[in-house]
């Protein structure tokens, strides 16, 4: 087997799922619970987090699912061109898309830079 160099922070997913934990961790049950820290300039451009539920995370899944009438659980493949970082991208992309069930094409730097 060649040995090969790594760069600082990059992880082999292989190796991650072979080292993982055989019990997976204790999930909430208070869907008031804090799910994400979104940090946000907002008007005045100073960063500041906002706190979000999982009842906020999820109810913003399904307002987005009620736009899609015609979709079909399970089947549909969808494009992620938006930053999971952004709230927007987390919501439409990566929370809609679990929630549908659907196969996740993602954009590899969708700001281009």
């Amino acid at each position: 087997m060649v040995s090969v160099e790594r760069e600082a922070n990059v992880y082999q997913l292989k190796e991650i799922i072979e080292n993982r934990a055989l019990k997976p961790p204790a999930m909430p049950s208070d869907p008031d619970a804090t799910a994400n820290l979104q940090y946000s300039g907002g008007t005045t451009g100073v960063s500041k987090a906002a706190v979000l539920s999982h009842r906020n995370l999820v109810s913003n899944a399904y307002q987005v699912q009620s736009w899609f009438t015609g979709m079909e659980e399970g089947k549909e493949v969808e494009l992620a061109a938006l930053p999971f970082f952004h709230v927007f991208g987390l919501t439409v992309c990566m929370n809609f898309g679990i929630l549908a069930g659907a196969a996740q094409v993602l954009v590899r730097n969708p700001k281009g830079s």
